[in-house]
């Protein structure tokens, strides 16, 4: 600059000057304030195989970022280099850098991100239960337990696909080797009792498969109290009697003297004997001469519990007054079966499909309660499904049951009343249009206190034809069983999907 050069007169770079302004406002920002840059770039890529496309969308992306004051500018020389730029690990060939302050960094952020469950499972430590796809095609991985309670609920409509996601449950639960106990109500899950080796048990009236007598029990204080309650289920039934303090007395104590007799003598039979004869008359029908004598009145008792046991009582499903006793006495079993597991560090899973909605009796509706609040401490999981919540028995164990689960599985149902859902299921307006919009036998809303969320299942063929319940399926796999024996008409089947 030369000596006579006045100030006013020297020529100056306002972009220079601003450059400068803004170094010191960075400088101050990381020196003063603690702050941070780093470097960000936004590109955006159009594709269509019509340009003309291209170009609208393109007017339309710089129209739409002009309206929060930001400006898109198109490639041109650069073009090659920003395209390689998106692609994951090409930074190299990221040339339109700004520095941009954390604080910018964390507005511009996702406000959340996908939720993909747990790989691990919390409470088991081994790997989660299955892997479900989400509405953004990505993972999620399942477990069945909040904390330490996996008791879950399964609702949904016939022809949902309800019996297909409770198999897949099923299924896969079969990786943590658990005791596997199973009350169908519609031969549901046969296929599976013979691809795990299990032991499958039709329960009713006319089936001569195994033989119940409920003093073949130990006379331990809590099979004593079961005995107690269970032949109030059958002296009470299904209308309005119940027992007085004295008949109940009276109860407990024949049931205690049933114990002292020979083993030989302890069975139904001899209870009605030792009762008053007003109650005796009503056990009649439950003992030798009456209609309902090959039930429970035999001498001996063979009912076993596999490690994977299905129970089939749909020869029993159009007689509540015997369902009941018969579920009280199979579950009381399942439950001595839970001690045992539980003694040896094994999980238990316990699956009611559609059954247990026809639980009326006060007694057994307090075990079954007593069982979704002890059964956890033991590490056993109850897996409940029904079709309805509209015609329980007993709408406070619907609802005792429900809160008791902090897994709900909810399956397509057009129907369904949305007041009821959003009550019982504690369920918002977005949950209950999701549910609308479910897809029937592929997709459910899980719904937990802390998610929801719509799954699909996807399966292999072969999975398939081991889960499906529909009539045309179960006609088509009964006909190559038959022909073909389990295993290779199962291949058969897949092969042919």
């Amino acid at each position: 600059m030369a000596p006579d050069t006045r100030p006013e007169e020297m020529l100056t770079d306002p972009s220079a000057d601003q450059t400068v302004v803004g170094l010191g406002h960075a400088l101050t920002e990381i020196e003063v304030n603690g702050h941070f840059f780093g470097e960000c770039s936004l590109t955006l890529v159009l594709f269509d195989a019509d340009p003309a496309i291209v170009e609208r969308s393109s007017a339309e992306a710089v129209k739409v970022m002009a309206t929060h004051d930001g400006l898109l500018i198109p490639e041109t020389y650069n073009l090659l280099n920003a395209w390689l730029s998106i692609v994951p690990g090409n930074s190299a060939h990221n040339l339109r850098r700004l520095a941009l302050l954390e604080t910018n960094y964390a507005d511009l952020s996702f406000f959340f991100t996908l939720d993909t469950g747990a790989r691990v499972s919390p409470h088991l430590g081994q790997e989660a239960l299955m892997v479900f796809e989400t509405r953004h095609h990505t993972p999620y991985f399942f477990n069945l337990h909040v904390g330490d309670v996996g008791h879950t609920v399964v609702a949904g409509a016939t022809g949902s696909g309800k019996t297909f996601a409770m198999s897949g449950l099923i299924t896969h639960a079969q990786q943590y080797e658990p005791y596997t106990v199973i009350f169908d109500l519609g031969n549901s899950y046969r296929k599976l009792a013979t691809l795990f080796h299990g032991s499958y048990l039709e329960i009713g009236l006319r089936q001569r498969g195994v033989t119940i007598n409920p003093f073949g029990l130990e006379p331990t204080a809590e099979n004593l109290h079961f005995l107690h309650a269970f032949a109030r289920v059958l002296l009470e039934g299904v209308d309005a009697y119940r027992l007085s303090d004295a008949e109940d007395r009276e109860l407990y104590e024949a049931i205690e003297n049933v114990y002292v007799l020979d083993a030989t003598q302890r069975r139904l039979f001899t209870l009605a004997n030792l009762l008053p004869r007003s109650l005796a008359s009503r056990l009649s029908k439950w003992i030798e001469g009456g209609r309902y004598a090959d039930l429970f009145d035999h001498v001996e008792d063979t009912l076993t519990v596999q490690r994977f046991q299905v129970f089939d009582f749909a020869a029993a499903r159009a007689y509540p007054t015997v369902l009941e006793p018969l579920l009280f006495y199979v579950l009381h079993r399942v439950n001595e079966q839970l001690t045992i597991a539980s003694d040896q560090g094994q999980l238990t899973l316990c699956v009611m499909d559609e059954a247990w909605r026809f639980i009326q009796h006060d007694r057994l509706r307090a075990y079954v309660q007593e069982a979704l609040k002890t059964w956890r401490k033991r590490n056993a999981a109850m897996l409940l499904a029904t079709q309805s919540i509209d015609d329980f028995a007993s709408a406070d164990l619907l609802r005792t049951v429900i809160e008791s689960c902090p897994t709900k599985l909810l399956l397509a149902n057009p129907s369904f009343d949305r007041v009821r859902y959003a009550e019982l299921f504690q369920l918002n307006e977005m949950e209950l249009d999701l549910l609308t919009e479910l897809i029937p036998r592929r997709q459910l809303l899980l719904k937990r206190p802390d998610v929801s969320k719509v799954l699909t299942l996807n399966v292999d063929p072969r999975s398939y034809w081991l889960y499906t319940n529909t009539p045309i399926d179960n006609d088509r796999v009964a006909s190559m069983f038959r022909e073909y024996g389990f295993e290779a008409g199962l291949d058969r089947l897949a092969a042919s999907a």
